[in-house]
């Protein structure tokens, strides 16, 4: 693939912790916990997260207010004509404090290194 850099479908975002929901156990034995994380780079954007499984864990060691980094992956299932997009939860980690000043974009140049569009790029939105 000649030094092209091939993108998994692995996601990275820093912030605040605002909501740690209980888990949500289902009669097939399925379990599922939903987190809400405030974007640290731009305030107004919260994202909800799922944690599901045995993943539904990884929250118990934080609490509402932290800086945390979640690695997610994108899904998108399909049901009755429509699409739903979940952001589903793999690790978490604390920020340490540089990052937790820096945000989402120091994170995602520390995981995945810098990116020609990175930067100083005058976006018209």
């Amino acid at each position: 693939m000649n030094n092209e850099k091939v993108f998994e479908n692995k996601f990275v975002l820093a912030g605040k912790l605002q909501n740690i929901n209980p888990v949500k156990e289902f009669a097939s034995g399925f379990r599922k916990r939903t987190i809400l994380l405030q974007d640290k780079v731009y305030a107004e954007n919260s994202f909800q997260f799922e944690l599901h499984k045995d993943k539904c864990e990884l929250i118990e060691k934080f609490k509402e207010g932290d800086n945390i980094i979640v690695h997610f992956n994108v899904r998108c299932n399909p049901y009755n004509n429509n699409y739903y997009t979940n952001l589903v939860c793999w690790k978490i980690e604390k920020m340490d404090t540089e990052e937790a000043v820096k945000g989402s974009a120091a994170v995602s140049k520390k995981e995945f290194g810098a990116t020609s569009y990175d930067d100083d790029v005058d976006l018209p939105f």
